[in-house]
C-alpha cells in the first residue's frame, strides 16, 4: 500500500488499484495531469509519485498510463485501507 493506505489491494490472484488520485471520487483529466507529471520518473527521481506507478515498478512509465487509461472516465475502484 501507498503511505496512506489507499492505493492497491493484493487479493489472490488479482492487483487492485486506484486510479483517483486526488481522491474525487472521479478518474479524469485532474488525475491524469498527476500521472504526466511524474512520467518518465524512477524512485530515485523527486518527480517521481509512488501513488501513481499503479504497477509497482518504481518507474513511471507507459505500464502504468495504458492501467490508468482502462480507468479513465470510469467511477474508480478504490479501497481505503485504515491502520
Amino acid at each position: 500500500t501507498s503511505s496512506d493506505g489507499s492505493r492497491c489491494v493484493l487479493t489472490a490472484a488479482e492487483i487492485k488499484y486506484c486510479a483517483d488520485f486526488n481522491s474525487d471520487n472521479r478518474v479524469d483529466y485532474v488525475d491524469y495531469f498527476f500521472l504526466s507529471d511524474s512520467f518518465g520518473a524512477s524512485s530515485e527521481d523527486p518527480r517521481y509519485n509512488s501513488i501513481v506507478d499503479l504497477d509497482d515498478s518504481g518507474i513511471i512509465d507507459f505500464d502504468d498510463f495504458f492501467l490508468f487509461a482502462d480507468k479513465f472516465g470510469k467511477a474508480p475502484e478504490c479501497q481505503i485501507i485504515n491502520s
